[in-house]
């Protein structure tokens, strides 16, 4: 399912989002073991280029991914292709925001938004909405897992102080080489600026894409990251539908401080 009328700026960034991640496994783990727990069906909004979702349908899992970006989502696509062929059967893709998406299931067992995704909406009112779409779409008693950045909006918080870039990395993409050697690769450096809501920062990406010994193509996206605290996510979850559970402040599931990297959030639908 597609709706044209969206777009995200992921869409520009597609062909290189999954040359940055492919080797973060470091949350695939956690993901599985509430699945296990669970069981199907499961849904993931902003599932992306499929990095968690294909492994989850691999081992068995029926599961819907909910994306803005439709380049992502073709990306996904071709991964579930590649995989083995019942993956297929498993899985459905859905071109929506995460704010109105509506699907015509609603007996989801487990649902989570990873790796920072819902930071990317900066208003009180879209994070409320986001996450009574969550609760529309779900059973009773179902779990729901937000990861939540804490590292990096502190160091979005110094680059904007110092009006520094930050160096994220430089990879190596051997499969799209076009200079004499055959050799590219990629480079992504961000800068960050207080955002217009509170809590909030708007970050600049330049993603340069560089084969050796060829020109250079620089592609530039800007996004939002909100800095949510336990205490703001408790009273959102209250509001929507959901009960608090349990924080964490890693992937290994230790727990929680203010100095931890990430927010995992675990939730629990309720009547």
């Amino acid at each position: 399912m597609k709706d044209d009328s969206l777009t995200d700026p992921y869409d520009v960034i597609a062909p290189w989002y999954d040359l940055e991640h492919a080797e973060f496994t470091d949350d695939l783990g956690m993901y599985r073991g509430f699945a296990e727990s669970t069981g199907s069906p499961i849904l993931e909004v902003g599932c992306g280029s499929g990095r968690l979702l294909v492994p989850l349908a691999e081992a068995g899992y029926t599961i819907t991914g909910v994306d803005r970006s439709q380049a992502m989502l073709n990306r996904c696509q071709t991964a579930v292709d590649d995989a083995d062929v019942a993956v297929a059967t498993r899985v459905t893709l859905v071109q929506m925001d995460m704010t109105t998406f509506q699907l015509l299931q609603r007996d989801y067992r487990f649902a989570f938004v990873a790796l920072g995704t819902f930071q990317h909406l900066p208003a009180l009112a879209e994070q409320l909405a986001a996450l009574r779409r969550l609760r529309a779409h779900v059973v009773s008693g179902a779990t729901l897992v937000l990861d939540l950045a804490q590292a990096e909006p502190r160091r979005c918080a110094h680059l904007a102080e110092t009006g520094a870039i930050a160096h994220i990395g430089t990879w190596h993409d051997t499969t799209t080489g076009t200079g004499p050697s055959g050799q590219q690769f990629m480079t992504h450096t961000v800068a960050a600026r207080n955002g217009s809501a509170p809590s909030t920062f708007t970050l600049t990406h330049w993603y340069d894409i560089h084969p050796q010994g060829g020109p250079m193509s620089r592609f530039c996206i800007q996004t939002t990251i909100a800095l949510i605290t336990p205490t703001e996510i408790a009273l959102l979850l209250e509001a929507t539908g959901w009960r608090l559970r349990q924080l964490y402040g890693d992937h290994e599931m230790d727990e929680w401080d203010e100095n931890s990297a990430r927010l995992i959030v675990i939730a629990q639908a309720v009547e």
